[in-house]
């Protein structure tokens, strides 16, 4: 099996669910869906897992354990005291603790990539927390333009950008799409632009229609 996703969240049988597990796990996954991001590039192969879920517990299993959805689930410390009590600005320090804290613990137990994700993090930190990427880009070539969906995750939102671009000049930058940042909902935006008639038009994993604008619109730019 390749290792694909990574989770970081309370467990909710010993924290409130919708004060504190669900909110942590949205704010978490940014820095969580960054280092899926670098695990594409290495293809992990495991013998038994394609997810891994760091569990904060009040009281941890000293073991881990690979469930029938072939997920690993990792039981580490979690301070809800502290977690309460910081800024915007801690929180993704405190999630790379709690992760460097459950990586080591696996480690231990498993075959698994924990210096790359060690490493991953440390460049998450000196970026300075920010995860954007461009998830896609088409060149329409009879009508000049390049288009690129542009996205970014944060602590509190994810956010879809469509930039068009004639030659190197910029001629549309707007947001088109925002979210909370759970992938179960923005990964299904995520499919293409296409050119249909004289429209750009962004398309979700449904083939519904997120956004459009036409291209003689932009012909005045």
């Amino acid at each position: 099996m390749i290792l694909k996703d990574i989770y970081l969240f309370p467990d909710r049988a010993d924290f409130d669910n919708k004060k504190v597990s669900y909110p942590f796990k949205l704010q978490a996954r940014s820095l969580c869906v960054y280092l899926e991001r670098q695990l594409k590039t290495i293809k992990f192969k495991t013998n038994d897992f394609n997810r891994v879920c760091f569990v904060g517990c009040k009281t941890p299993n000293p073991k881990g354990f690979v469930n029938s959805c072939n997920v690993l689930g990792i039981e580490i410390d979690f301070d809800e005291k502290k977690y309460n009590s910081l800024n915007d600005e801690e929180l993704n320090p405190f999630f790379i603790d709690m992760l460097t804290k459950g990586i080591e613990k696996c480690e231990k137990q498993y075959d698994f990539p924990g210096r790359e994700l060690k490493g991953w993090m440390e460049d998450f930190r000196k970026e300075g927390f920010v995860n954007n990427w461009v998830f896609k880009t088409r060149l329409f070539r009879s009508i000049g333009l390049k288009c690129s969906l542009i996205c970014d995750l944060t602590l509190y939102a994810f956010q879809m950008k469509l930039i068009i671009k004639r030659g190197k000049i910029v001629i549309f930058d707007q947001e088109i799409k925002k979210t909370e940042p759970d992938d179960v909902i923005f990964k299904y935006l995520l499919k293409d632009i296409k050119l249909i008639e004289n429209y750009i038009v962004v398309i979700d994993k449904l083939d519904k229609t997120i956004f459009e604008i036409p291209v003689q619109e932009l012909a005045i730019h």
